[in-house]
């Protein structure tokens, strides 16, 4: 019954190589909204409003630590790819080109390596896509999902 998949800014199956005083601070920030919204802010390239940046902050504040903690581990440190099922999948992998956590060679050949229907798209964004570029985003969704139809 389902037809296809949208990861954004699609983090792989494998392992991420992230450094580990990266994930404690991270980690060290939950529960407080202002420096929740300082890690998006550093993966922004365009203006964001300051309501949509803030509504972030409240909304990823509500995050246990330990959810928070045990979320970034298991993208750290553990693999997934012997359980993805639907390689045959239409999958569309929407990225920035200005990503520093996930550039557009990690989406080529991390992300999209198990789904051999795969197709990417770049945006001129950096890691948030959704917020940076809106109006794009939106218009490859539909076409993506147009396009299964």
């Amino acid at each position: 019954r389902v037809h296809g998949q949208i990861l954004v800014t699609g983090c792989p199956a494998a392992p991420i190589p992230f450094p580990e005083d990266l994930r404690r601070d991270w980690v060290g920030r939950a529960g407080n909204a202002e420096r929740l919204k300082e890690i998006t802010a550093m993966y922004t390239t365009k203006p964001v409003a300051a309501a949509v940046m803030d509504r972030i902050g409240e909304e990823a504040a509500k995050a246990r630590q330990v959810a928070l903690d045990e979320t970034l581990r298991i993208c750290m440190y553990e693999s997934f790819v012997q359980k993805i099922v639907a390689r045959d999948l239409a999958t569309l992998i929407i990225g920035g080109i200005h990503d520093p956590i996930f550039p557009p060679d990690a989406l080529r050949f991390g992300v999209a390596a198990p789904f051999p229907k795969a197709r990417i798209a770049l945006l001129d964004s950096n890691h948030e896509v959704p917020i940076e570029q809106p109006r794009e985003f939106a218009a490859l969704i539909e076409a993506f999902v147009a396009g299964l139809q």
